[in-house]
């Protein structure tokens, strides 16, 4: 949301621009790319599967040190780019030919060529707001991360033969396996009640929200007495989940 804002201010500046930004990480093998509503949206995929390897413009940029703020044509001569396949294939069936960017991590902009601008005026503003946008793709590559740890964690406990749910300080189901996600959705003798694991049962009710309180006041390092085992009957009369 906020490269998408980002985005917007620059086409309050240049109206009618097509923008792209490009968010790429050559160790994760992951590019995304964030447009305005003037580019083609239809050429993101292509771009992801294959012209990320081909953008001539890329392998130049790596050299560069954060914070660098170039025109395209630095980069390279036009006549190389326009003989590159990244240029045939996949700029110029859009009408993009002229660009400024910056490297932060890797990041561009580009500007259909039928739109003309002043780049020392480009280059000044792009200047001003690299700050900001390196910590803002600092942030990303960050929270990327982070998707990936929870992506592993999740893939690890799938593999389990049982069910595993993990909840929030306040009891709260942040995940499960899918062995716990058929457990619950059987409803036999266990079902979720809002975002919160319950017990059909009263009294099996009763004592896993005492187990569940315990582990918590556990995992939080308060005084507690150790949780236990609890046992929940079923309905179908099968063996009681444990």
């Amino acid at each position: 949301k906020c490269w998408d804002e980002f985005l917007a201010v620059y086409e309050n500046l240049y109206p009618g621009a097509s923008q792209w930004l490009w968010l790429e990480d050559s160790e994760r093998q992951d590019v995304r790319i964030i447009t305005n509503e003037a580019c083609d949206a239809s050429f993101i995929p292509s771009y992801q599967e294959y012209y990320a390897t081909k953008n001539i413009w890329t392998d130049v940029m790596l050299g560069l040190p954060e914070g660098h703020t170039h025109m395209a044509d630095w980069l390279l001569p036009g006549d190389v780019l326009e003989q590159s396949e990244f240029y045939a294939d996949w700029l110029k069936p859009q009408d993009v030919r002229f660009g400024f960017g910056a490297c932060l991590l890797k990041e561009g902009l580009l500007h259909s060529k039928a739109y003309s601008t002043d780049e020392t005026q480009d280059l000044e503003l792009l200047r001003l707001l690299v700050p900001h946008m390196q910590r803002a793709a600092k942030l990303h590559v960050h929270l990327l991360g982070l998707e990936e740890q929870r992506d592993d964690l999740e893939e690890a406990v799938n593999l389990l033969s049982v069910g595993v749910i993990m909840l929030s300080d306040r009891g709260e189901v942040l995940m499960m396996n899918r062995r716990a996600q058929r457990i619950l959705a059987a409803r036999d003798g266990l079902a979720l009640a809002g975002r919160r694991v319950t017990a059909a049962a009263q009294g099996d009710r009763e004592h896993l929200a005492r187990a569940i309180a315990a582990t918590l006041a556990m995992a939080g390092g308060g005084p507690t007495t150790a949780a236990g085992a609890v046992a929940i009957s079923r309905p179908s009369g099968l063996r009681p989940y444990a």
